[in-house]
């Protein structure tokens, strides 16, 4: 028993809809430009044939318009039979058309000789029409090739660019973690190595404000240690510790914003404040 991981199986999709996509794209533009060309010298034919022609006394106009849609559905079906949406270079497009275009271009002739066009039709006639008919298909089978490969060409660039768009979002995040992570050595070297020096340091000058006899201070060594030792608690509880919270806030190990919620809710209330975050939209290739 095999399985398919989530990731190959996406890659799978994706190809089988580019192949759709690709065969939608071919088959339209083929089909459009050939039946417009096949429709306008369909009616130029019947129009030159009943002017200049005077032994012609009905125009089948109805007749080659029939005998080009026949045409152009062999043209279509053959494309879509000899799968030429599946062609990558140059070589496989041109001769898939190529061949698409002889089919064509015979079954129009014997459409046409089916549906009475021409009774007895002579060797420049019937080479005429051949010639046409594929001339015919191959400008419409290029056109169609050109459409897909130009739609296959945007939606390799659009891909390319999620990728990279995917490439910048995770670098962006891994510089977040990163900054996470030095804000929080900051914060814990600052919350407890300068904590930890600085509680030493009050303990020896309390040392100092203790002694008795002769290694006593006078008052006022006394008034400056003592003032010195205030500013150094004062430093202790209440500037290492906020700057420590504002590099590394309590909350950050919750996500973005709860931190940044509870940074907010520090600022004074005369202040008014609001976080918003905006959803990320992705676009389907087309």
């Amino acid at each position: 028993m095999t399985t398919t991981s989530p990731d190959s199986a996406a890659a799978v999709a994706e190809r089988r809809d580019g192949l759709h996509r690709d065969r939608t794209t071919l088959l339209r533009g083929t089909a459009g430009i050939a039946l417009g060309y096949g429709f306008g010298a369909a009616l130029q034919a019947t129009y030159v044939y009943s002017v200049y022609v005077t032994s012609w006394t009905v125009a089948p106009v109805w007749s080659r318009l029939g005998a080009n849609v026949v045409g152009v559905a062999v043209l279509v079906g053959t494309l879509a039979l000899i799968q030429a949406y599946r062609a990558r270079t140059f070589g496989w497009m041109a001769g898939s058309v190529v061949l698409a275009a002889i089919v064509a271009a015979s079954a129009r002739y014997g459409t046409q000789v089916l549906l009475g066009i021409y009774d007895e039709p002579e060797g420049t006639v019937r080479d005429a029409e051949l010639f046409s008919g594929f001339l015919m298909g191959t400008i419409s089978g290029l056109i169609g090739m050109w459409a897909m490969v130009s739609r296959r060409a945007m939606r390799t660039r659009i891909r390319a660019a999620a990728r990279d768009a995917v490439h910048v979002e995770v670098a962006v995040k891994a510089l977040e973690q990163e900054e996470i992570r030095v804000r929080r050595a900051v914060a814990e070297g600052l919350h407890g190595t300068l904590q930890s020096k600085l509680v030493l340091v009050d303990a020896r000058l309390a040392s100092l404000l203790g002694r008795h006899g002769a290694d006593a201070l006078d008052d006022e060594s006394r008034t400056t240690v003592q003032w010195i030792r205030t500013e150094l608690d004062e430093a202790r509880e209440t500037d290492v510790r906020e700057m420590s919270r504002l590099l590394y806030p309590d909350r950050l190990e919750l996500g973005l914003v709860p931190a940044l919620r509870a940074l907010l809710g520090r600022i004074p209330a005369s202040i008014a404040t609001s976080s918003r975050r905006n959803p990320v939209t992705r676009r389907r290739p087309p």
